[in-house]
């Protein structure tokens, strides 16, 4: 993205202190990581998860910053470093981090302002509904871009992201590269991170959607009642015009009922006989396979059927939360079905692997102990032989969910190997022994570390009638060992191993 007017440090910050025609300067760059600053960059310091940003001041001046703007616990107020033969402002403000959104709307000249912003909360299911959604609006015609776990952009390359939702300062310079190219929508992943960090203030959404909500990133809440009210916080701090949730999971159906009034809402079921006192789309029937999903259903807008070849009644939730954005468009119905019938597995989200002849294998994102137990469920009507599961659990991430997850794996799959999978700065072997915890029998458990060996033994050992399930890295590219990632990617590792099958 190359702007072509950069606002005035005056300008950016106006509202807070007010800066002499010395001291003013054109801002190039706005940004909160100090590995990114370039010459013409405005460095802002605040507090992060471990340190406070103050401390990579002196880096940030080393690469050109022009100026530093920091949180004060005083008064509002301009200091002066002489730096390197230069005099650097440095601006203290108040409650910084309350106002980054509108500096950043205001430096990246109001993207948000021209796009619908559809936003997407839940612990599973945000990257599949973002994705349905982008294609099916560009399939209709409407430009949409994507933010969220696979990265960002429009169509199918995606630039890389660090984050499901991104820093505010980065977030902002994507919706202005997005709107720039194009997009009159943005369907973006939502993070409880994101929300506990205030990282989208100044967003306005046409749609919010609550897909769902299981254990998961205890290890940063503390607790589910944290967790849950970060996910409930985008509905009651946010503007939203529209809000779209499951009615299936628990806290959905609580949470209509305490949304604003001036919220539209909508709610989406996969029971036949769901009810609700706002508009309802709910599933009346279906039928699945391995060639995908069947389902009439029943929606505001009319009654219909259509085809999925996406697999498992969770994508089938996942297709009912899209249904119902494409219907605030308004789209006719029909050829919502269409647009829906159409749509492809997202990476790494129940992926099918190989050809007939062939272990049916799939490869999917499951790190959580609701996404596991939801894909072996959904596989194991179609598994004619017996179910393999591979998977481990991540390091430096919730260790609760460990041994549930060893638990869910026994009582839904007929062989188990266990693997590493992002250990990060732990011990793999602790992060092994924590998941068998979970087992009642332990002696018919693999253990293989080496994730490609892991992955090579199933599918060597698979009959074709089996089904081998690789759960948890999904589209990832990385094996991640202490701070070094490894290039490693299940879907690649699968293709060899069957190429390589010697049963």
């Amino acid at each position: 993205m190359q702007m072509k007017n950069f606002p005035s440090l005056r300008l950016l910050l106006h509202d807070w202190v007010t800066l002499s025609k010395t001291q003013d300067i054109t801002c190039e760059k706005i940004t909160l990581d100090s590995r990114t600053v370039e010459p013409g960059s405005i460095f802002f310091a605040i507090p992060g998860l471990k340190e406070h940003g103050k401390i990579f001041m002196e880096e940030a001046l080393s690469k050109g910053a022009r100026a530093v703007v920091s949180d004060s616990l005083d008064e509002n107020h301009v200091d002066i470093l002489n730096y390197a033969e230069k005099k650097i402002p440095l601006i203290y403000i108040q409650n910084l981090k309350k106002y980054l959104g509108c500096i950043a709307s205001r430096f990246y000249q109001h993207p948000q302002h021209t796009l619908d912003l559809i936003g997407i909360t839940g612990t599973n299911g945000k990257t599949s509904c973002s994705h349905f959604i982008a294609n099916a609006l560009r399939d209709y015609g409407t430009p949409c871009g994507v933010i969220g776990t696979l990265g960002y952009g429009i169509g199918a390359h995606l630039h890389p992201l660090n984050n499901t939702t991104p820093d505010i300062f980065t977030l902002y310079h994507i919706l202005r590269e997005l709107h720039d190219q194009g997009a009159r929508c943005v369907a973006m992943e939502v993070s409880s991170h994101a929300l506990k960090q205030e990282r989208i203030q100044g967003l306005k959404f046409k749609v919010g959607i609550f897909t769902n909500l299981t254990q998961d990133h205890l290890d940063y809440h503390g607790t589910m009642e944290d967790y849950a009210q970060c996910k409930k916080s985008l509905f009651h701090d946010y503007p939203v015009q529209s809000a779209i949730l499951n009615i299936d999971d628990p806290h959905g159906l609580t949470w209509l009922d305490t949304i604003p009034e001036e919220i539209k809402k909508q709610a989406y079921s996969l029971h036949e006989k769901a009810s609700s006192s706002y508009p309802l789309t709910h599933v009346q029937s279906f039928n699945s396979n391995k060639d995908g999903v069947f389902a009439a259903i029943k929606t505001p807008w009319g009654d219909g059927v259509f085809h999925s070849p996406l697999l498992g009644k969770f994508n089938l939730s996942n297709l009912l939360a899209t249904l119902c954005v494409l219907g605030t468009y308004p789209i006719p119905l029909p050829e919502i079905l269409h647009l829906l019938s159409q749509l492809d597995p997202v990476p790494g989200r129940m992926e099918k692997i190989g050809s007939k002849n062939q272990p049916f294998i799939i490869v999917d994102y499951a790190h959580t102990p609701d996404a596991l137990q939801k894909t072996l469920e959904t596989l194991r009507p179609y598994c004619q032989g017996a179910l393999w599961c591979v998977f481990g659990c991540g390091g430096n991430r919730d260790k609760m969910k460990r041994s549930m997850m060893g638990c869910i794996a026994e009582k839904n799959a007929d062989n188990v190997i266990l693997t590493d999978d992002n250990p990060r700065d732990e011990d793999p072997k602790e992060i092994i022994h924590e998941i068998l915890r979970g087992f009642k029998n332990k002696n018919n458990i693999v253990v293989e570390h080496d994730r490609r060996r892991a992955i090579f033994h199933a599918i060597n050992c698979a009959k074709n009638e089996d089904i081998v399930l690789i759960a948890g890295k999904g589209h990832e590219h990385y094996q991640q060992l202490g701070n070094k990632k490894i290039p490693f990617n299940d879907s690649l590792e699968a293709k060899l191993a069957l190429e390589n099958r010697t049963t």
